[in-house]
């Protein structure tokens, strides 16, 4: 684990870092204003500083230039999804998912967009659609494990433990504690009391 006070020195670094990029990105559409790419940039540096407002204005102007960037359509969605509009983001991840069909992290964010809708089977399907896609795109073991939690969680929730065991224990060596934690609730409605206990050990102990 790391010292304490090490976490807010490295978010004071991170956004110290964010800030100086920015600064570079404006100076830069200075001299290119249509530049797609200098627009995208900057609304990414804008977002990691939390300027939500300023960031949207420049992904939009960056998607006015190119509109079937999928990548600005995600991050705009994404934008939108952080300041409670899981609505606009729904759409703008459909938009994304047109130009790039079979996208896991554009998948994976119209499932937590429908879920946030109150469409949980919805959901569960783009969810399921998203780890296919991942496995064959074999983009990283970090994103499969985000995905069959998000999964496993609403089948938890619909007590569908069975089916949320079939999604969960494949990835159970993944040390992310929200995942054993799923998994754990699983076992438990499942009555294997000892699987449910060790696996919420090995949540807490991370």
């Amino acid at each position: 684990s790391m010292p304490r006070g090490s976490g807010a020195a490295q978010s004071w670094t991170e956004v110290g870092a964010w800030h100086d990029t920015a600064t570079l990105f404006r100076r830069g559409l200075d001299r290119y204003p249509n530049d797609p790419v200098m627009h995208y940039d900057l609304a990414l540096a804008l977002e990691h500083q939390g300027q939500f407002v300023r960031a949207e204005r420049h992904y939009r102007e960056s998607l006015k230039i190119r509109p079937r960037s999928a990548q600005a359509l995600n991050n705009l969605g994404n934008l939108m999804f952080k300041e409670g509009r899981p609505g606009e983001a729904r759409a703008l991840y459909e938009r994304a998912l047109e130009i790039r069909p079979g996208w896991p992290l554009a998948l994976n964010n119209l499932g937590n967009a429908l879920r946030s809708l109150n469409r949980p089977d919805e959901a569960i399907a783009r969810y399921r659609e998203a780890l296919a896609h991942e496995a064959l795109e074999d983009s990283g073991r970090s994103l499969h494990a985000v995905l069959a939690n998000a999964l496993g969680t609403l089948l938890v929730r619909q007590g569908r433990s069975a089916e949320a065991l079939a999604v969960l224990e494949p990835v159970a060596g993944e040390r992310d504690p929200r995942l054993l934690a799923t998994l754990a609730a699983a076992y438990l409605m499942q009555e294997d009391l000892v699987r449910a206990d060790e696996t919420a050990v090995r949540a807490l102990s991370l």
